[in-house]
């Protein structure tokens, strides 16, 4: 028997396999999520210190350097903080997946007084080392008295294991008309539905939930929030990052060189705006 869908418990169909995990797709939302879930030593085993800082040859999940390859982003970070003050009650933020504290440093500088969850001990400490008050687990551990004007879940909501469950515990932790933003992969994009899965996105276990824009918007919707906006992002990616992405996916050893090579040489600090019309960014705001 095929299980139910992660985000609205309809029934769902096998889609296909990949690195040995099996993913479904819903037939109401079509939302694509693996099942069954890794174990809690699988998901542990992704998010070591190596998954934020590689050293010269060393592969798999994860980025180069993180903050070299979020770098890109700053300055979309801080459009998206320019958006939040504007719309918020107030400016304290909690970021989920707040890996080393790389955009909690954008807000912090920005006046917001910054808070984090991050699976990653080596992340969270990191963060925390930065001045921000950061729990090293997920977003469950945060105490349930927390009350924030702000909650983001930048590239984080696709590795959940709980999806549904974490934004409903996002809501309970914000205060009145608080926000809720998220920025994650469409599987319904055009990209994600012509490569299958050979799509760059596709990667278990790192990555265990591909929403469509109709589940994602109903996640957001189903736990108490009203939707202020949805679009598609344009986002910027070191050159080492894209390099080791295009590795990933055809495993060429010329990849893997320009990526080193990238990373080690003033071409590190480059960054190339890239629009792959398959990444999603949301807005919530608390229902009254």
């Amino acid at each position: 028997m095929n299980p139910p869908c992660d985000i609205c418990g309809s029934e769902s169909s096998f889609a296909f396999e990949k690195n040995d995990y099996k993913l479904y797709r819903c037939g109401k939302c079509a939302h694509l999520f693996v099942s069954p879930t890794p174990t809690s030593e699988e998901i542990e085993a992704v998010y070591k210190e190596s998954y934020f800082h590689k050293t010269e040859g060393e592969g798999g999940l994860g980025y180069a350097d993180y903050d070299t390859d979020k770098a890109g982003l700053a300055s979309t970070f801080d459009k998206y903080l320019v958006e939040l003050e504007k719309l918020a009650p107030g400016k304290k933020i909690l970021d989920i997946g707040a890996a080393t504290g790389f955009f909690l440093d954008r807000a912090k500088a920005k006046g917001w007084k910054t808070y984090g969850v991050e699976i990653s001990r080596f992340g969270a400490d990191e963060s925390n080392r930065r001045g921000h008050e950061t729990v090293c687990g997920i977003i469950e551990d945060v105490p349930g008295e927390a009350r924030f004007d702000v909650i983001t879940l930048w590239d984080v909501f696709e590795h959940m294991t709980d999806p549904k469950g974490a934004i409903e515990k996002a809501h309970t932790l914000l205060a009145p008309r608080g926000l809720v933003a998220i920025n994650t992969v469409d599987s319904s994009s055009i990209p994600a539905r012509l490569m299958g899965k050979k799509w760059h996105l596709v990667v278990p276990p790192e990555h265990l939930q591909y929403f469509s824009r109709e589940s994602l918007k109903r996640a957001v919707e189903d736990a108490g929030f009203e939707v202020v906006t949805m679009h598609r992002i344009t986002k910027r990616f070191s050159l080492a990052y894209i390099f080791t992405i295009l590795y990933r996916w055809q495993h060429l050893s010329l990849w893997r060189k320009l990526a080193e090579f990238s990373r080690r040489s003033i071409l590190q600090k480059t960054h190339v705006p890239l629009q792959t019309f398959d990444n999603l960014y949301i807005l919530g705001r608390k229902r009254e």
